[in-house]
């Protein structure tokens, strides 16, 4: 009875690590669409350019 137990507690760890991986990665992926709220970095030397 403990044996089948621990063994259905195994299974569930896994489970649950598989979807907190799929889930991390969903949020990554969906980060990565998600449009950019900051600005591209310009440099010093090309922000004199515009400024001339």
């Amino acid at each position: 009875m403990i044996r089948a137990c621990a063994s259905e507690l195994k299974n569930m760890n896994r489970r649950k690590k598989i979807q907190q991986l799929l889930k991390a990665h969903a949020k990554k992926a969906s980060a990565k669409l998600a449009p950019q709220s900051k600005a591209k970095y310009i440099s010093k030397a090309d922000r004199m350019k515009l400024a001339a």
